[in-house]
This record gives structure tokens, C-alpha cells and sequence, in this order.
């Protein structure tokens, strides 16, 4: 199922729905925090990239959701992966089950996971993020997995070396693992963003 009509662009739809809301621009602007510019500057496409942070209210304040205005494709049904909460005895524990909306089979995901406190990507203010995952052993290079070494769940890219493999992290302030042996759990397929 498709949100919102297909041709139309992002400054069609605000003012659609602004003139179907009965809002004048300076009404909008003004809830906002904006001037009547720059709404004109939405509606006309000046400005195509809307920030994260006026993307949501204006949705709000046009009573649909931030999908419809970009002209997103959303799947009619919501999908579900169980979040990963720890690891015991080296294997995955999981727990509730979160969800979401993707379309198209490269979003298919089999599980995903917290990240906290920035730990696993840069920068620090991640934490919260998720990390969808396609179950995988296998995984070629340049693709970032979710792997286990004892305990621990990495995010980043395996390489082999000389009697074993090398983890990098996407956390490049954190140092590359070296080890015998690493359990991939997956590879990441996307990451979903707390705004």
C-alpha cells in the first residue's frame, strides 16, 4: 500500500494538506516557529531536504505522518523482529518482538538490536537506534554483520588474517578485535533512527 499520491511533490502535499486544514502559511509559520518564507520555500520546492526536525511537527501539524509528506513507499502491514537483549553462554537471548515498516525483500529482517550509549557506531548519540539483521554465516566484504566474540556483539566488518579474522568496528573509536573465531549472527540491512 502506498501513503499519499505517487506525483505529487513534498511542497504539493504540505499545501494540500494545509489548505485542506483551513491554514493560512502564517498560521502554519507561526506554530511552526518558522516565517511565511520559508513555508513558501517548502511548498514551492525550494527547500527539498527537510530537516529531521521540522519533518515531524509539520507532519503533526498536518495531521499525517512524515511518510506521506516524502512520498514514501510504506508496507501496508507491519513486519516484526525480536529484539536481541543479551547473550548468554555465547548464544543470542531475545526478547519482545518491535514493529516496523519496510518494503522490498532486501528489508526483511530476522531480528535487531539496541545500540547504547553509543558503543557499537559513531557518533555517541545513537543509543537507541536500532539495527535490523538478515540471519547469515556468510558474509562477503565491505558488508557491516552483527557478530559474537565470547559475549560481546560487534557491529562492523570481518577480514581474515594470518591464523584467524580481524573485526573492525563502525565505531571507529574503538580498536579492531582480533580472534580465532567470531560467531556472525547476520548482516546489518538497515538501521532505524531515533528522532
Amino acid at each position: 500500500m502506498v501513503y499519499g499520491v505517487i506525483n505529487m511533490t513534498v511542497g504539493e502535499r504540505i499545501r494540500q494538506r494545509r489548505q485542506q486544514f483551513g491554514l493560512s502559511v502564517d498560521e502554519l509559520a507561526k506554530r511552526l516557529g518558522k516565517n511565511r518564507a520559508t513555508i513558501y520555500r517548502y511548498e514551492s520546492n525550494e527547500i527539498e531536504n527537510l530537516p529531521l526536525n521540522i519533518l515531524e511537527p509539520l507532519a503533526k501539524e498536518l495531521g499525517v505522518s512524515p511518510a506521506y509528506l516524502m512520498g514514501w513507499e510504506v508496507s501496508a502491514q507491519p513486519k516484526q523482529a525480536p529484539i536481541l537483549v543479551a547473550v548468554k553462554d555465547g548464544s543470542p537471548v531475545f526478547g519482545r518482538t518491535y514493529q516496523y515498516y519496510a518494503e522490498g525483500d532486501d528489508s526483511m529482517a530476522d531480528f535487531c538490536l539496541r545500540i547504547r550509549d553509543g558503543s557499537m557506531i559513531d557518533p555517541d548519540d545513537s543509543s537507541g537506534d536500532l539495527v535490523f539483521v538478515r540471519r547469515t554465516t556468510s558474509v562477503g566484504p565491505g558488508v557491516a554483520v552483527v557478530a559474537l566474540n565470547d559475549n560481546d556483539v560487534l557491529l562492523g566488518h570481518i577480514h581474515r588474517a594470518d591464523g584467524g579474522f580481524i573485526f573492525e568496528p563502525l565505531n571507529r573509536r574503538r580498536r579492531p578485535v582480533f580472534s580465532e573465531r567470531f560467531t556472525v549472527l547476520g548482516r546489518a540491512v538497515f538501521m532505524q533512527t531515533r528522532l
